[in-house]
């Protein structure tokens, strides 16, 4: 586990056992090192069936300090062996080991209107091998990043939804394979998310509830093979610019010109004197605390069955309501247009319903390139509830794949019985929470009132 909060950890374990079998006790050890050589902190026998939250023992960990915990329980008369090591790095603790500064784009016009998602990059070079190295990251708005042209990891619209003013969630990802000797770039792109994207259900007045200026916060810090370190921090030396993406809201959908793409932007050695410089934000660092919620992803995938065809539109039915994304794989000519709008019913001649959304537009729009041959298309920055796609466009459709996303939380127990009903009537409850878990529990994931809620989930 990287990044964690280093202060009253918790720990959780399960069971491999028949089902006659109970725990009636356990210990958890604490070490330094993997192999245990040294316990530096221990539980000693604690008399408890309890499995889930359970205190650690030992101090607080320090920033980037690496521990190891493991248990064993006693089930009737005899122990347990000890369970396989847990690995917990800490991320960085204290305000003052930030040394990234809020950086932003020049001339964004996002205040007032939804604008182009700024993209950001820094090269540097590595005059040894990494051996180690961990990105800090976190932002005003959403993001993505990654290390020559790799992502950094697979989350969706980090660092999450939070009160951003009182609290910044940070995540720390390990990107020692990423990294080489020689020269490296690191590049991000925002999106304006809950921080600075519509949210509430007042139109011409539901943007910047947090602020009026997306930025990145990004510290990477490396060791290498020599003995040497080297940290890279967001400052006024990286380099900014925008690209392909021009519009991204969580309500709305997002806007993406694939004419304006920058093959390579992402890769070290790409000619980036047309960029422009960064500008900082002034931000407090004491507000940046370690994720601790589960960070949202792709849960499920799978491909959609078109319906029909009729007033220029093409429908797609995913047979499942989701919170998430049509990912498209289309075939055209520069300049061809796509526009996918979504909704989760149908009205009676077979056209989206539309009016419950309100205001919320719901829509992904795409301007293909000049790339030969199949083109994947899916949005940046935005998520949609629905279950059909209504899809417009003049290219040649070669697949259309319904990708439902959530915060990644682990299914602790499932329900089957004898009653097709009945299950998927228990599907539907958690395919309800799955949707209206992104990031925060909300009341709805479709329409303009997308807010943090928690009486839906209880009914």
């Amino acid at each position: 586990m990287l990044g964690v909060d280093g202060s009253a950890m918790r720990l959780s374990w399960k069971i491999e056992a028949s089902r006659a079998d109970r725990q009636h006790s356990y210990v958890v050890e604490e070490s330094a090192t993997r192999d245990f050589a040294e316990i530096t902190a221990s539980t000693g026998p604690v008399v408890s069936a309890s499995q889930i939250g359970v205190a650690a023992p030992g101090d607080p960990l320090l920033s980037r300090e690496v521990r190891y915990y493991r248990v064993r329980v006693r089930l009737g008369d005899d122990w347990s062996t000890w369970s396989e090591p847990l690995e917990v790095e800490a991320g960085l603790l204290e305000a003052r080991e930030w040394m990234a500064k809020a950086i932003t784009i020049e001339g964004d016009t996002g205040a007032e209107r939804q604008s182009p998602s700024p993209m950001f990059r820094r090269e540097f070079i590595l005059d040894s091998d990494p051996v180690r190295a961990r990105l800090h990251i976190t932002s005003l708005g959403v993001h993505t990043a990654s290390i020559n042209g790799s992502p950094v990891s697979d989350e969706l619209l980090a660092p999450g939804w939070t009160s951003y003013r009182t609290r910044l969630l940070a995540a720390t990802h390990d990107v020692t394979d990423l990294l080489r000797f020689g020269p490296n770039v690191v590049s991000a792109t925002l999106g304006d998310g809950w921080y600075r994207g519509r949210l509430g259900w007042q139109p011409g007045n539901d943007r910047c509830r947090y602020g009026t200026e997306v930025a990145l916060i990004a510290q990477l810090e490396v060791e290498l093979a020599h003995g040497g370190t080297v940290t890279i921090f967001t400052d006024d030396d990286w380099q900014a610019a925008i690209g392909e993406v021009l519009a991204a809201d969580l309500y709305d959908g997002s806007t993406v010109d694939l004419r304006l793409g920058m093959p390579g932007w992402e890769e070290p050695g790409y000619d980036a004197s047309a960029w422009s410089p960064v500008r900082v934000v002034s931000f407090d660092s004491s507000t940046i605390h370690p994720r601790m919620t589960a960070p949202v992803r792709v849960v499920d995938r799978w491909n959609a069955e078109e319906l029909h065809a009729g007033g220029g539109e093409r429908v797609f039915d995913g047979k499942q309501n989701i919170a998430g994304y049509l990912r498209m794989v289309v075939e055209g000519r520069a300049g061809d247009q796509v526009v996918v709008r979504h909704s989760e019913v149908l009205e009676p001649d077979g056209s989206l319903h539309t009016r419950s959304l309100r205001s919320a537009q719901a829509t992904d729009e795409y301007v293909l390139g000049a790339n030969a041959g199949p083109t994947t298309l899916q949005p940046a920055f935005t998520f949609h509830g629905f279950r059909y796609a209504g899809i417009r466009t003049e290219a040649t459709i070669k697949s259309a794949e319904f990708v439902a996303i959530s915060s990644d939380l682990p299914r602790r127990s499932s329900f089957e019985c004898s009653l097709p009903i009945l299950n998927r009537l228990h599907e539907n409850v958690v395919w309800s929470q799955r949707d209206n878990f992104v990031s925060v529990p909300t009341d709805c994931p479709q329409r303009d009132e997308r807010l943090g809620w928690t009486g839906d989930a209880q009914a």
